[in-house]
């Protein structure tokens, strides 16, 4: 390509934030005006590292080969209340898929015991941690839940901090927001305008304010030691137990764990970045990509009024170069820090005047606000559901501290149709499947030392790999489990549900297993988290425009305020898109269907306004 061939627009990773993006522009009125140009007359390149069948990101269904069921290795459900990716399921027409996700916790398995809910908030006397009495009757996500509720009742508000000045600026009501702090049911009356002046503003042990304080830090203050242990060994998730931002952890747990209500869909979380995909690749003057390695990128060498963005990449094993008036790096943040930044683009770097602070040095403090945080998933496929003979359970989830972590089974109830009629199932097989584990941070170092070695097609099925599918045999070269890997998940299995079941000659033994280990590139992590003592909402400002002329972009799931969730992709990449740089009208139709017109509504969902 040379200049003169240069793109409107390069949208750079086809992940959620990335395709919610194209999706957008392709579906705009063809006579708005976006980036100086009319939509129908947008040259608008799609590139990404990985191959056409992998597009999505972190969403990754695939089929558990063998078996009537669809795995979902990466994100696997969305809450009630995320209004975005409601939308975009209805605007698809994906809306008879929708189904509820429900796995109801069956028991627990912690320190060597089986307890379930109804022991738990029993007079149980033989309880294996040494809880306080306030915290004895609770299960765990309802002990972090205290201890929110806790620190946010003690909450101060200074005159400098909640004065005149910030109530007339915010909106809001002092006395209402204050009394709602007084009680769970209150703290579930905040808007995201209200939520978002309690934790800018209000003041936490010692007047710090809660950016400036970490979630474990803060957990650790309000409870006991062992009531904290107890929290972190039965919810199951290590990373949101660390010290990350509180700022963004308050709000972001309660809105996770007030219940459990949540959403799937029948073929698959995939469908979603499939469906705008498909989409956006039948779209006029839309080129797509796959394969290319984004490497550098720099300005053009050009005249001072073209700012072109030269973009490097890799593609196999040629180099190839684009050029973009405009540039969307929707990238996780791993991806973001190994760019080789050119030195005409570091020099264009918004920064602080008057500090001693090299430009790229700046733009890589900031993209380096977030943590990236592991994840682990794997799936294991049987002919029956042994389970059930030991605890009566078909479907539902466990939790332990072992390093399975989570545990969730799967019975007829969860069979996929389709896979169900391809595989040629007549309907009295007992076909099972457990996530056997689903676990993060530290633990994952359990799982990644069980490399894939040359024996790691473990295939209990009679026949072996020939008998499967076409699809069925790519998806196990690419995600099988090694036999180490299944042998150990087998072991643990075999302490939570009792010798009667896992030991012995009868030992029911997997089919098959996929796995996931997220924390590889091109992905770098599962999800991240906002560090202690950044100010999310300026970083998040910031990160849309960092540089003076050059239209490059940044946004995704890591810079957001539903970090972890595609909610957070698409969060990021439509306050992207209301910018001055791209002017792009509203989405009528999730803005009627989820904010009954109001616009003012979506624009502080997705923290337009403060």
């Amino acid at each position: 390509m040379t200049e003169n061939e240069a793109l409107d627009l390069a949208i750079i990773g086809l992940g959620p934030s990335g395709l919610y993006t194209a999706w957008r522009i392709a579906t705009a009125s063809p006579d708005n005006r976006v980036l100086d140009r009319a939509v129908k007359e947008l040259r608008v390149g799609l590139f990404d590292t990985m191959a056409e069948d992998r597009i999505g990101g972190r969403l990754c269904t695939q089929p558990l080969p063998g078996h009537p069921f669809l795995t979902e290795l990466g994100g696997m459900r969305y809450r009630h209340k995320q209004h975005l990716v409601k939308g975009i399921v209805k605007e698809l027409g994906l809306g008879s898929q929708v189904k509820k996700f429900d796995f109801n916790q069956h028991f627990y398995y912690l320190r060597g015991r089986r307890l379930t809910e109804a022991v738990l908030r029993s007079d149980y006397p033989d309880h294996p941690y040494r809880l306080q009495d306030a915290e004895k009757k609770r299960l765990p996500a309802e002990l972090i839940r205290d201890a929110i509720h806790n620190t946010l009742k003690s909450l101060q508000f200074g005159a400098s901090f909640f004065g005149a000045r910030e109530t007339a600026y915010w909106g809001g009501d002092s006395e209402k927001i204050l009394d709602a702090l007084q009680s769970p049911d209150g703290l579930e009356t905040l808007s995201e305008r209200e939520w978002a002046l309690v934790t800018r503003y209000g003041q936490y042990r010692l007047a710090h304010l809660p950016y400036n304080v970490g979630f474990w830090d803060l957990l650790q203050f309000q409870l006991s030691s062992e009531g904290w242990h107890f929290a972190h060994d039965g919810l199951g998730y290590e990373s949101i137990m660390g010290n990350w931002n509180a700022a963004v952890a308050l709000p972001w747990f309660l809105s996770d764990f007030a219940s459990s209500e949540a959403s799937t869909l029948e073929e698959g979380m995939s469908s979603i970045p499939t469906a705008l995909y498909n989409v956006v690749k039948n779209s006029p003057h839309y080129s797509c990509h796959f394969g290319w390695d984004l490497t550098g990128v720099d300005l053009a060498n050009t005249d001072a009024g073209n700012n072109l963005v030269k973009l490097d990449f890799t593609a196999g094993v040629t180099k190839e170069t684009i050029f973009a008036r405009s540039v969307v790096l929707a990238l996780p943040k791993g991806a973001l820090i190994r760019l080789a930044y050119g030195d005409r683009l570091a020099d264009d770097v918004i920064h602080p005047l008057g500090r001693n602070l090299e430009p790229r040095t700046w733009l890589l403090d900031q993209l380096n606000s977030v943590e990236g945080r592991p994840l682990f998933k794997l799936f294991l496929g049987y002919s029956s559901p042994w389970w059930a003979q030991d605890s009566n359970m078909v479907t539902g989830k466990v939790n332990t501290d072992l390093p399975l972590r989570q545990i969730y089974y799967y019975g007829r109830d969860q069979w996929n149709k389709k896979r169900a009629t391809a595989l040629g199932l007549s309907g009295e097989e007992q076909y099972s499947m457990i996530m056997a584990s689903y676990s993060d941070s530290h633990y994952i170092e359990f799982w990644s030392e069980l490399g894939k070695p040359a024996d790691w097609a473990h295939i209990g099925m009679e026949g072996g790999k020939n008998t499967l599918l076409i699809e069925d045999r790519e998806v196990l070269e690419r995600y099988g489990a090694p036999r180490s890997m299944i042998v150990r998940a087998e072991h643990q299995l075999g302490l939570l549900h009792g010798s009667t079941v896992l030991r012995g000659p009868a030992q029911p033994r997997a089919n098959l297993g996929l796995y996931m280990e997220w924390s590889r590139p091109p992905y770098y992590a599962g999800w991240h988290s906002w560090k202690v003592g950044v100010k999310p909402w300026e970083v998040c400002d910031y990160i849309m425009k960092p540089f003076k002329n050059a239209r490059v972009a940044i946004c995704g799931e890591a810079y957001s305020d539903e970090q972890g969730w595609t909610e957070g992709a698409f969060k990021s990449a439509e306050r992207l898109l209301q910018s001055p740089t791209f002017k792009l009208p509203l989405p009528s139709g999730i803005l009627q269907d989820e904010f009954d017109g109001e616009e003012t509504q979506l624009k502080r969902y997705i923290g337009m306004l403060d």
